[in-house]
């Protein structure tokens, strides 16, 4: 999966960059912990490249926060998210039986 409307790689990169200075974290401390260049933080923080859902995983993870998660406020979460979404609530909820599980589920469908 990829980010891949002009809208939503800049609100990802906008994102990313709120959160790591709020974290007080560098760009080069953060490409030291992501085994990515510095430059190419830069450039998806500017909305200039736009990370793999691998690539931006290891950006959230030094982040204290996950990939999914952010695609959804970005805006930018597709069908296999949704269907990631989904799965991982069957199994914290367990059999999905549960109504409220099911209004969860549905609303999670409509956001992609």
């Amino acid at each position: 999966m990829r980010i891949s409307s002009i809208s939503a790689k800049k609100n990802i990169g906008a994102i990313l960059k709120e959160r790591r200075i709020k974290k007080g974290i560098s760009q080069h401390d953060m490409s030291i912990e992501t085994n990515l260049t510095q430059t190419f933080i830069s450039l998806v923080e500017h909305g200039k490249r736009i990370p793999s859902h691998d690539v931006l995983q290891r950006m959230a993870e030094v982040l204290g926060e996950n990939a999914i998660n952010l695609e959804i406020e970005a805006g930018n979460a597709d069908s296999d998210s949704v269907m990631k979404i989904n799965s991982h609530l069957k199994r914290l909820f367990g059999s999905g039986n549960n109504k409220n599980l099911e209004r969860l589920l549905e609303f999670i469908e409509t956001l992609s």
